[in-house]
């Protein structure tokens, strides 16, 4: 294998407004995406990335958006396409407002009152100082599928969908050369998701919520929303590194450095154990010598 679509790369700057009770008053954001080497169905990417990142409210909302022509190959529409780009976006912007307040992360959602939302999801993760690998300790999982037509269908198609959301936040990460060609061409390069990904401890409940008159016999997707849910694993992936950066902070810079950075997605060991400081397995070694 030489090539593949894949995903829509998107790299986000964003300003952002609030207040000091937490209200957001304003975002602008300008995004570039990468559409490969031909038009295909870049398109519609935008579109599905803007909805997604307008599930909160933000006041005065403005965004510059632009399709990107690479030497890499023609990006693909997967499941949920832009959708769980926009909701990373989203969910990296109000952590961020969050973080800046000293706010609890499990409290993030209530900075901003947004439209209804079909689900809701929270994750507890783990990681190895010394390696930088991930253990997922728990995923709480709750999603409104209106009256389900097939609970124990739609049951399979949202955890399998958050699972497969994990493998695009955290540990799908193909690699190219400068003619755009992959490097990571084998599993042994490239990690998908497994039965260890699986959180140790996953509770998923469906809701039935009843009649809805503009739905078809009441029911909801139950396939492509659960997979952006998956972001709240990248979310406390870096809140995990936020607090060895605190307990480490020899390693990671000045203050200011240490509470904010980038995760980039995917999010692999490496990048994990990297962003935690390149010299913290010494400092671990010291603290559990002494």
């Amino acid at each position: 294998m030489v090539m593949v679509g894949g995903r829509h790369p998107v790299k986000a700057h964003y300003s952002v407004g609030f207040k000091s009770d937490g209200k957001i008053t304003a975002l602008h954001l300008d995004l570039l995406i990468n559409a490969g080497i031909s038009e295909d169905a870049s398109p519609q990417i935008p579109g599905t990335v803007i909805s997604s990142v307008k599930k909160y409210n933000w006041g005065a909302l403005s965004f510059d958006i632009k399709l990107c022509k690479t030497n890499n190959t023609s990006k693909s529409v997967m499941r949920a396409p832009g959708d769980s780009q926009g909701s990373l976006i989203a969910d990296t912007i109000i952590e961020h407002v969050a973080s800046m307040l000293l706010k609890p992360v499990m409290d993030r959602l209530q900075l901003q009152s947004g439209n209804v939302s079909w689900d809701a999801l929270i994750s507890q993760v783990e990681i190895d100082l010394l390696t930088g690998a991930i253990t997922l300790l728990r995923g709480d999982l709750v999603y409104d599928c209106g009256k389900s037509l097939n609970p124990a269908v739609d049951l399979g198609q949202i955890e399998g969908s958050f699972i497969q959301g994990i493998g695009f936040f955290i540990y799908e990460e193909y690699l190219t050369n400068k003619d755009g060609l992959m490097i990571s061409n084998s599993t042994w390069d490239y990690k998908i998701p497994s039965v260890d990904t699986i959180p140790k401890q996953f509770n998923a409940e469906v809701l039935n919520t009843g009649y809805h008159k503009h739905r078809v016999l009441s029911s909801k997707a139950s396939g492509e929303p659960a997979l952006v849910l998956a972001s709240s694993v990248h979310c406390a992936v870096r809140e995990a590194i936020r607090a060895a950066r605190k307990e480490f902070p020899n390693s990671t810079g000045n203050k200011n450095s240490r509470l904010v950075f980038q995760l980039d997605v995917p999010a692999p060991m490496t990048a994990v154990k990297e962003l935690c400081g390149l010299d913290i397995v010494e400092k671990y070694l010291e603290s559990i010598s002494t």
